[in-house]
């Protein structure tokens, strides 16, 4: 199933479909073929779900079909429509078969937490996470994840280091997570916030480290500049170098939250962008947090061609990117959770 069917089958499901039938506009046959053939050569590959049934509703299969032979079903008219109205099908019926093996698994979080200094807010927690997982090896071929998320992880394992390392602790405690299983759904993260290790109404907000180690180039933020009509863009493009430049995402009901990562950024000398959405739709563990209404941080750099390839080596990060996200998110972090 691909992402972008998610929401789509969830309502099915929920609503008693068995499957999901979606049909693809005129001119997508070639894609149609590509990804067919996708699915054929990973129709053995393993397929994860929480144990204690976290996929909720329950996932259904989703099948695509071209424009003509969604017309053969439904007729070319409603094949064809834009936004065809649901109606019942008299005398059409699919049948499908999917055979598998369920085999059980143990993947683990890793979880650390530094109690903070004053007597009251030391009940709230900042929680701050990246995920351990990547591809792996699949066909022969070898997935590092450099990127995605070493990048992450080697960062907030020297942002722990420097928290432990202070004889000063922020007010607040601070929660380090390490999630598996974001690959494969955002699972780990999803069994945080079903069983988390600091109760999520005493949760102040989750900061999210995923691929920190690409920046953007000077025409990428001209252009972000440009579709995003930026106030005083002009202004803006005219004193940031790339280098210096950082985008992150942010809750949009936290504007506290959004005010302390502009001084953090203005504190380590850094021209921020924010864009500010729910964050319920994300494709990182930020969404689990979003989804339950708490304020959230995407640390993300920028994407590259390597993205989910062999090619995602340490080779091609750049150290200096991460650096700079890496002392970002220190600096938001410890003023989060001392504020």
């Amino acid at each position: 199933m691909r992402p972008r069917f998610g929401a789509k089958s969830a309502l099915a499901a929920s609503l008693g479909a068995k499957a999901l039938l979606a049909i693809e506009g005129p001119g997508f046959t070639r894609i149609l073929a590509a990804a067919l053939a996708a699915a054929r050569a990973s129709a053995k590959a393993p397929f994860f779900v929480l144990a204690e049934g976290a996929q909720q509703p329950p996932v259904i299969p989703v099948i695509r079909l071209s424009a003509r032979a969604g017309g053969t079903i439904l007729g070319p008219s409603a094949a064809g429509a834009p936004r065809a109205k649901p109606r019942e099908l008299p005398g059409v019926a699919a049948t499908i078969r999917i055979s598998g093996l369920e085999r059980p698994l143990t993947a683990r979080n890793v979880i650390a937490a530094i109690p903070g200094s004053d007597p009251k807010l030391k009940e709230e927690a900042l929680v701050i996470g990246a995920h351990l997982d990547h591809l792996g090896q699949s066909g022969g071929r070898y997935y590092p994840g450099a990127d995605d998320n070493a990048s992450g992880v080697a960062s907030l394992l020297e942002i722990a280091r420097a928290f432990a390392a202070s004889p000063q602790k922020p007010k607040r405690t601070v929660v380090f997570t390490f999630w598996t299983g974001e690959e494969e759904g955002h699972l780990g993260s999803e069994h945080y916030v079903r069983h988390p290790l600091w109760p999520l109404e005493r949760t102040a907000v989750y900061l999210n480290l995923d691929m920190i180690g690409h920046p953007w180039t000077k025409a990428e933020i001209e252009k972000l500049v440009s579709e995003t009509k930026l106030p005083r863009g002009e202004e803006f493009l005219s004193r940031v170098k790339p280098e210096d430049f950082v985008e992150l995402g942010v809750a949009e009901w936290a504007p506290d939250v959004a005010e302390v990562l502009a001084r953090a950024a203005r504190g380590t000398n850094l021209a921020l962008r924010l864009d500010r959405t729910d964050g319920k739709s994300g494709g990182s563990d930020y969404r689990e947090f979003a989804r339950r209404g708490l304020p959230w941080v995407r640390f993300f750099g920028n994407y590259f061609n390597g993205y989910h390839e062999p090619t995602d080596t340490v080779e091609t990060l750049d150290v200096g990117q991460v650096r700079k996200m890496a002392r970002l998110a220190l600096a938001s972090a410890w003023m989060l959770a001392d504020r």
